[in-house]
């Protein structure tokens, strides 16, 4: 299983999706190879990703709450095992994550490669953090 705690090695405020962020912290977290995925995502009272779709919030008002406080942002998670012969299907199909996400920060040249580190922006850091059960 991932770690308790992580600190998240993006800004999910950098993101423009929920599919984009959540596709980043499945691949910090090292899902494939552990062979699970993400059952529910909250922040806060937000419901951020879950089965019944009708009761997430929206990505937009995610960012909103996260640009609203300055406090550290902590994603609390749980997972669910994969199946028998279930893959982890990529949720997000557009440009590699790296190269966009340095594109749009107005990095030129070969995009650097992310490892897991702490993210620090106005005073704020995103944690992912999986719930005890």
């Amino acid at each position: 299983m991932p770690q308790q705690e992580v600190s998240s090695s993006k800004d999910p405020r950098d993101f423009e999706s929920e599919e984009q962020w959540r596709e980043t912290a499945r691949r910090q977290l090292r899902m494939q190879h552990l062979r699970v995925d993400f059952f529910t995502i909250r922040l806060d009272k937000m419901m951020v990703y879950g089965p019944a779709e009708s009761s997430t919030t929206p990505w937009i008002d995610v960012l909103a709450a996260l640009q609203e406080s300055d406090l550290e942002a902590r994603f609390i998670y749980t997972l669910r095992p994969l199946e028998d012969g279930e893959e982890l299907e990529p949720e997000y199909s557009g440009p590699p994550i790296a190269l966009e996400y340095d594109l749009r920060l107005g990095r030129m040249g070969i995009p650097r490669r992310w490892g897991p580190r702490t993210v620090e922006s106005s005073k704020r850091l995103t944690r992912l953090s999986r719930r005890r059960t």
